[in-house]
């Protein structure tokens, strides 16, 4: 694995989350971490990460309404510590949507997964 993350976006999306201190954040350092994890992974390449606040939008697609219209995986930092994690079909499917609520380790296991079929 490279250090280097798969493109802008992804700086992008841990510079907004850099951001985010304070007691109402406090879950966000680790899930940071878990992005930049990601960021760095063979499977980020030639994929957007679009994030407002604790929703990270992992997308084959580089623009908007692609993002969401389109097939993407979304990922959500719980106060609890664990991440929910969810794949969204293309926008006519989205009664096959799945999730999954994980502990941080098994949630980059899974986002990984889920990428490598975008």
């Amino acid at each position: 694995m490279t250090s280097e993350r798969a493109n802008a976006s992804w700086d992008e999306a841990l510079a907004l989350y850099d951001s985010l201190v304070g007691p109402k954040w406090q879950h966000i350092p680790r899930f940071r971490d878990l992005v930049a994890l990601i960021a760095i992974s063979p499977a980020a390449s030639g994929l957007t990460a679009v994030t407002s606040h604790e929703t990270l939008i992992v997308s084959p697609y580089t623009r908007h309404p692609d993002w969401f219209e389109g097939r993407h995986v979304r990922v959500h930092p719980l106060a609890d510590g664990t991440i929910r994690v969810e794949r969204h079909p293309e926008r006519p499917d989205r009664s096959r949507a799945e999730n999954w609520t994980l502990s941080p380790e098994d949630a980059r296991h899974k986002i990984l997964e889920l990428m490598t079929g975008l």
